[in-house]
């Protein structure tokens, strides 16, 4: 169950406020058990082991064997655009596999379900290291792609303006797994082969599954007032009729701490019981709404092009362009993978906290409610940065045509990680600021049309660039960059309307 807001009937009690005298979205309960309430030690404890489970599932359990699709090739005699669809499975399996376990979490604990996944892409792992067929690599390697659970845990952990410092943390660190796997995955392969790639992922996924069995307690908890709607909490966080008082988490004693290790914990599952249907499809009704289909497109296209995308073309480029080997590989991808998401991440996850404390204050002053669209404007850097990535996007393809030098498309392949990383945490959690009581199925839907994107770049994207050719083909996806920039910008401006109009029309 999400972290939701307040009942009415709790409106009316003192409001618990933070350090600025601002009232706390959502509204912490009294019970040790709430997630808001532990001791600030603990909750980024709780961040950091979801952010290096996401980086070691990364770096590990989904690209690892990227940089080595020339070892690949030549052992199970494919082609090397063939040889990509190891990492192709991930993303197909991985969208399906959000579906089913993200709704779980939320229903059953998200401890329980981590720990599952966890332990069980250690078995995948272990398997896919003694592959004998290159069909049977590419199952066990989809199985591995549980690397993204942590966004289920980050809303019931962290309130509203904490949650973009939070969530730029994980991605920063989950994402950069995916970045270093072709420096560390290429040195690994050129000593010990491939196959230690897969065997070394397993051993650190297995570490990590030790720390959390011990420091990892669960996140969910049964809030009140899930499906209070916005414009009520808005409404209730610019009252001035009620007493305010700053919040005092109570003590995490140790038998509380226990008791949070279970691994199912009735008190914690959802009161009106586990509606699996509803949960299923809740994600693909939530795209009726223009504050969610808009980001997650948007989101979808720009992390495929940056992030993936490299992982997909780069090996393929380098390696018949140039004739690199996987050494070659990592150095050409990893440091500008690596370099354009930390800056990203400096640009946006700080940067929106920012904007929205800075727009609930002005609003406590103005008389009128802060709107959740006000986290776009962290994007401001970034679309400042995407005509500079845009033109080198189009000289990487210029480049890679006409085989010029390999520094063009490492230049491109780190501004446009600038980008992606700049969008991605604004547009996640508009939407879960706007929608609180569906963020875990926000995050489904994130994950669900990323994956399905992601699926079809590598399957067209070296194709379509040898057809073509990747001066013609870069032109084409800079154009679709700049296009879907669009809607984003329309709805930092009418975005509050145009959701007052979808709320109107989905509850009639």
């Amino acid at each position: 169950m999400d972290p939701g807001l307040p009942v009415a009937s709790e409106t009316k009690a003192a409001l618990k406020v933070d350090k600025n005298g601002l009232p706390l979205i959502p509204q912490p309960t009294d019970s040790p058990l709430d997630p808001l309430n532990y001791p600030n030690w603990l909750r980024y404890t709780i961040l950091a082991e979801i952010s290096l489970l996401g980086f070691i599932l990364g770096l590990c359990g989904a690209t690892l064997a990227d940089p080595v699709i020339d070892q690949l090739s030549q052992e199970f005699n494919v082609p090397l655009n063939l040889a990509t669809y190891q990492s192709s499975a991930l993303f197909v399996v991985g969208s399906f596999i959000a579906l089913v376990v993200v709704p779980t979490a939320n229903a059953y604990g998200h401890r329980l379900v981590l720990l599952s996944c966890t332990a069980l892409a250690v078995v995948f792992l272990v398997v896919a290291a003694n592959s004998t067929s290159f069909g049977m690599l590419i199952a066990l390697r989809g199985l591995t792609s549980f690397s993204l659970l942590g966004v289920v845990v980050i809303p019931n952990l962290f309130f509203v303006h904490e949650r973009g410092r939070a969530m730029g943390f994980f991605t920063l660190v989950a994402l950069n797994g995916v970045h270093l796997a072709p420096m560390i995955g290429g040195d690994v392969a050129f000593r010990l082969g491939w196959r230690w790639t897969l065997w070394i992922g397993a051993i650190l996924t297995g570490t990590m599954l030790v720390i959390m069995i011990f420091l990892l307690p669960d996140t969910l908890f049964r809030r009140p007032g899930q499906d209070l709607t916005l414009g009520a909490f808005l409404e209730h966080d610019m009252s001035t009729k009620h007493t305010r008082k700053p919040h005092q988490p109570p003590p995490m004693q140790l038998s509380t701490y226990l008791r949070c290790l279970r691994l199912v914990d009735q008190e914690r599952r959802p009161s009106n019981g586990v509606r699996v249907l509803s949960i299923l499809t809740q994600p693909f009704k939530m795209f009726r709404y223009p504050s969610v289909i808009i980001p997650v497109v948007y989101y979808s296209v720009i992390t495929s092009f940056a992030s993936l995308g490299p992982l997909v073309v780069g090996p393929v480029q380098y390696t018949k362009n140039y004739h690199f080997g996987a050494l070659q590989d990592r150095l050409a991808m990893g440091p500008s993978l690596v370099i354009g998401s930390v800056i990203g991440e400096l640009a946006s996850g700080p940067l929106t906290d920012f904007l929205v404390e800075r727009a609930r204050k002005r609003a406590l002053e103005g008389g009128k409610p802060a709107q959740p669209e006000i986290r776009l404007q962290g994007i401001y850097p970034a679309a400042i940065i995407v005509p500079m990535g845009l033109d080198l996007l189009l000289s990487d393809g210029f480049t890679v045509h006409y085989m010029g030098s390999f520094t063009a498309p490492c230049i491109a392949i780190g501004d446009f990680n600038i980008v992606q990383i700049a969008t991605s945490v604004c547009l996640t959690y508009v939407c879960c600021d706007c929608y609180p009581a569906y963020s875990g199925g926000l995050g489904q839907s994130f994950s669900f049309i990323k994956s399905l994107f992601t699926l079809a770049l590598t399957f067209y994207e070296v194709p379509v660039g040898q057809r073509i050719g990747y001066h013609w083909a870069f032109t084409v996806y800079a154009a679709i960059c700049t296009l879907l920039l669009l809607p984003v910008a329309a709805l930092m401006f009418k975005g509050a309307q145009w959701r007052e109009k979808a709320d109107t029309l989905g509850s009639s």
